[in-house]
């Protein structure tokens, strides 16, 4: 489909989330490098659109951040906490929007699950559906709601993309005829940068990843920290911890983590006469996770990101 793509073509990008902005900002970035002269722009659906704004994608949709994080469907109080902060009003600002600047557009691609595919339908156009929050590997045969499949099913929908191909044989077998799987753009993003994180390759590596959502991230962190206290505690192995964070979680954040002191991109804390201490960084997600013998995560990209180089994982809720 991207194939047929030619010069001052108007592509907008819908997704919703912050792995669905990522990926989704990864295929806009190699759609230009393909043909420079199209136009995209970016409708991240959930917070700020971040991974857009990194990469100079500019933003047409109303943004505000939500307590969920775009995770209202986890409990109620998400729930709740959203509908306080003016999740409604958002949702009728984005419904408004997107019906305004539908005409300037001839193409939309939609990215992540049925929200943004639903965005793409009531645009009018054609458009393509990368399935990022749904993979086979879950319950061996997906179960998409009604509402998705319609969506996918639709004259619209040229093109479906999954992550794996393990899904996109699945859906062919449920008769997704227009499903391909072409790679995981989140993987290309995991380039090292060489920073030296002083760290021993003699010494096993421990990465702590909490998450990217506040306040949630910086809840996860705490717990993670005091995992590291109990395993030192107990283990007469010496490890090594390092701390890949979002940088809204700020130093005054860490120095007043009850029980830790920190000081210079490091928490440390004694635990019966042993010295525990978690390096923290903000800006070498990529070089940890190659450098890392063992992932202690609690995020959910991040976490994708690490079992696809093959790293052994303990995932806790």
């Amino acid at each position: 489909m991207f194939k047929k793509i030619t010069k001052n073509v108007n592509i907008l990008f819908i997704s919703n989330g912050h792995g669905e902005d990522l990926n989704s900002s990864l295929i806009a970035i190699a759609l230009k490098s393909i043909e420079p002269q199209i136009n995209i722009s970016a409708f991240p659906i959930v917070g700020e659109g971040k991974s857009y704004l990194h990469q100079q994608i500019p933003i047409v949709s109303p943004i505000k951040n939500m307590p969920s994080g775009g995770f209202l469907y986890l409990n109620i109080i998400n729930l709740i906490k959203d509908l306080f902060s003016g999740l409604i009003g958002l949702t009728i600002q984005q419904i408004v929007t997107i019906n305004k600047i539908k005409k300037n557009y001839h193409y939309i691609v939609a990215v992540g699950d049925v929200v943004p595919l639903l965005f793409a339908y009531i645009t009018g156009k054609k458009y393509a559906c990368f399935l990022v929050a749904t993979s086979s590997y879950y319950e061996g045969k997906l179960k998409l709601p009604f509402l998705t499949k319609l969506l996918l099913r639709s004259s619209r929908c040229e093109i479906i993309f999954t992550k794996d191909k393990y899904t996109a044989q699945d859906l062919q077998t449920q008769g997704f005829t227009k499903v391909k799987c072409v790679g995981y753009p989140i993987m290309d993003a995991l380039k090292p940068t060489g920073k030296n994180l002083q760290l021993s390759s003699a010494t096993p590596i421990i990465a702590l990843l909490p998450g990217s959502r506040l306040p949630e991230a910086l809840k996860n962190f705490t717990l993670q920290l005091s995992v590291c206290e109990t395993l030192v505690n107990l283990s007469a192995q010496n490890w090594q911890f390092i701390a890949a964070l979002v940088s809204s979680i700020t130093e005054e954040d860490l120095k007043n983590i009850q029980g830790w002191s920190y000081q210079s991109g490091m928490l440390s804390k004694i635990v019966n006469q042993k010295n525990v201490i978690v390096k923290v960084e903000n800006s070498a997600f990529a070089d940890i996770l190659s450098q890392c013998n063992l992932v202690l995560g609690m995020a959910g990209t991040a976490i994708e990101q690490a079992v696809g180089l093959g790293k052994p994982i303990i995932q806790t809720p």
